[in-house]
């Protein structure tokens, strides 16, 4: 694991190098890069935790639903009168009902846990890209920091 870690810290090194050969505004050896990918790696972790979450518990679910599905169904086997019937039949249908209810409200906890994931990601993007075109700013020494980054930076990539 160590030497994985090595080899990512590397080839970070080797792309800030390049990028700043290049003249990538953000690639100036400030760790930008390395923020970023950690940053990354975060994210990838939290869904992969999410979704491994929602599976496990989707899986315990089923099971559990299975086995209520399999007494009911010898319920209905063993069913002599037609009272018997219509109660394991009912019991069949409320087990299918609550299954489908467990899983559509599953899926919905997923689907907002997987929001709030994408929306910090977001954030903290959004947050660094407003830190750089004020330091940006702060270089130049103008008003308009917005204008100012996009003017370097096309006047960067116009130079590569």
């Amino acid at each position: 694991m160590n030497t994985k870690d090595d080899s990512l810290t590397a080839g970070v090194e080797r792309l800030n190098g390049l990028l700043s050969w290049w003249g990538v505004p953000i690639a100036g050896g400030n760790g930008t890069i390395d923020s970023q990918i950690k940053r990354f790696q975060q994210f990838a972790s939290d869904l992969q935790k999410t979704c491994s979450d929602a599976y496990s518990g989707e899986i315990a679910a089923l099971f559990r639903n299975n086995d209520r599905l399999v007494r009911s169904f010898q319920d209905l086997l063993r069913s002599r009168r037609p009272q018997e019937v219509m109660a394991a039949e009912s019991d069949i249908l409320a087990n299918f009902l609550e299954g489908a209810s467990l899983h559509a409200k599953r899926w919905a906890e997923l689907t907002q846990k997987l929001e709030e994931c994408c929306a910090a990601m977001a954030r903290d993007a959004a947050k660094d890209l407003r830190q750089q075109v004020q330091e940006t700013a702060s270089a130049t020494g103008s008003g308009e920091p917005e204008q100012n980054f996009v003017k370097q930076t096309r006047t960067q990539s116009a130079r590569a």
